[in-house]
């Protein structure tokens, strides 16, 4: 399974640093995910588990979800932070209230969340399974089963 220091070296390798523009790749991947969300989600309760750079999550903010970002990396996730503290056009769309709810959490496996059950209408794992040891998948799937309201 990836550390966290593997990751911080790949994005730290990569020079990301906000404010990025989202590539066309990012653009296609987020209007492919989106189409398997109902239209309207607004206030809709949603994970985005090891998000990279929230480039997906950020997009469901604007559309009225309240979005969570948890992610592997500590490079990740203070780009993630300074994406929501800095974006004027988050702000203006969501308003500070909301915008200030965001959690963001730095964690190496979904046990580690400090989440309760049942807290999310949606979990999103874009490519991140084919990261995960086979052995530990079940385990992986199983919490993210637990996070979602029945």
């Amino acid at each position: 399974m990836y550390t966290k220091e593997f990751w911080d070296n790949v994005y730290e390798k990569q020079n990301w640093k906000p404010p990025r523009t989202e590539t066309e790749h990012q653009k296609n991947i987020v209007s492919v995910v989106k189409k398997f969300f109902p239209e309207d989600i607004e206030w809709k309760r949603i994970l985005d588990y090891w998000c990279g750079e929230g480039t997906l999550g950020e997009e469901l903010l604007k559309d009225g979800a309240n979005v969570d970002f948890a992610e592997i990396s500590s490079k990740m996730v203070e780009m993630i932070r300074q994406k929501l503290v800095y974006s004027n056009e988050l702000s203006s769309v969501l308003g500070d209230d909301k915008l200030w709810k965001v959690k963001v959490f730095n964690v190496d496996s979904p046990k580690d969340l400090p989440v309760e059950n049942e807290t999310y209408d949606y979990v999103i794992a874009w490519t991140v399974l084919h990261h995960i040891d086979p052995k530990y998948r079940k385990e992986f799937l199983d919490r993210f089963w637990g996070f979602l309201k029945k």
